[in-house]
């Protein structure tokens, strides 16, 4: 009976069958070291046990969907894996880089007392604020991004870039607005 179960399992029908398990693993069984040699092969420099799971537990989700012979499917989905990794690292290290280069490569003066209290009440109104406030407001203010510079970085569009940018303002302006909990003659 089995040429009759891929003849009902491959016919299209409007009901939703969750797959087999026994059938998911023995389809595990069947091509785990073809495919483990395929990315060991294609993509050594990549994290082979990762990517062989992660094509299988995309293949789980997809599996009543899979055609009798699945094998060029799976090698696709972990060129894919292997790609989407690769895209990962690549903004993780642009991003890494960004960050790098806003860091000083020389120490500040030392301000003056007036001006140092000043940038200490700025800086703790800063550190209040949530962490994509924060990012949004030093990379135009350090940075001196607009914002079509700072909506590329983001991903976003200019329009909400400049919205997000407005609102992190009005965050800092109501978090100078609060008094600190410094305990300067609070009793």
């Amino acid at each position: 009976m089995p040429d009759n179960e891929l003849a009902v399992r491959y016919t299209k029908s409007t009901e939703v069958v969750a797959p087999s398990r026994d059938r998911f693993e023995q389809f595990v069984r069947d091509e785990v070291h073809s495919l483990t040699r395929h990315v060991r092969v294609l993509y050594p420099y990549a994290d082979i046990d990762d990517v062989v799971n992660r094509t299988f537990s995309v293949a789980w989700r997809k599996f009543d969907q899979l055609q009798p012979d699945a094998r060029a499917w799976l090698r696709g989905t972990a060129r894919r894996v292997v790609a989407n990794d690769q895209r990962g690292q690549r903004r993780w290290r642009a991003l890494t880089e960004r960050a790098s280069q806003m860091i000083p490569d020389h120490p500040a003066p030392a301000p003056d007392e007036p001006a140092s209290l000043e940038l200490r009440i700025v800086s703790d109104a800063i550190d209040r604020l949530s962490e994509s406030d924060r990012d949004v407001l030093l990379m135009c203010a350090l940075e001196e991004l607009d914002t079509d510079d700072l909506a590329r970085i983001l991903n976003i569009a200019p329009s909400a870039a400049k919205k997000r940018l407005s609102r992190a303002r009005e965050r800092l302006r109501n978090a100078l607005a609060q008094p600190t909990d410094g305990g300067e003659g609070d009793a």
